[in-house]
């Protein structure tokens, strides 16, 4: 939409367009259509003002992943990696190998975070760079920290 308002503008400078047409269909499409975006966007940007708390019962859950999959019933364990790999895992049965999409945006952003005392005493793992022995190998399970 923003495109056409974009080439419609662009005509008017150039005398492609009169300016009653260009007053007249600009004022139309941001009525019909940029309108209603605009509303749409407010909307839902307000229904994420509890951003914060699910951010942080994200954080909670994802300290506490390897102890949550070695509870968990089979049903739990498909809904927690459900959670972690949203895109699913792959299995090719010639390799024998597992292969996992990229990770939720949560779980990506906590691998690249720092490691501090705190994050190591939460269970957060490290940045991937970081040198540790600590760390199981990725596969089907969630990395151990």
């Amino acid at each position: 939409m923003e495109l056409e308002l974009e080439d419609m503008e662009r005509r008017y400078a150039m005398g492609n367009l009169k300016e009653a047409s260009y007053e007249k269909f600009s004022q139309e499409l941001r009525e019909q259509k940029l309108l209603p975006l605009e509303a749409e966007r407010q909307r839902l940007g307000a229904e994420l003002s509890n951003l914060p708390k699910y951010v942080a019962l994200a954080l909670a859950i994802a300290a506490q992943l390897p102890v949550l999959w070695e509870k968990a019933d089979l049903s739990t364990r498909h809904q927690l990696q459900k959670m972690v790999y949203p895109n699913g895992v792959a299995y090719a049965p010639e390799k024998g190998l597992y292969r996992t999409g990229r990770p939720n945006v949560v779980f990506d952003l906590i691998t690249r975070k720092p490691m501090t005392k705190q994050n190591k005493k939460n269970g957060l793992c490290p940045s991937p760079g970081a040198q540790t022995t600590w760390v199981g190998p990725t596969g089907i399970e969630p990395v151990t920290c």
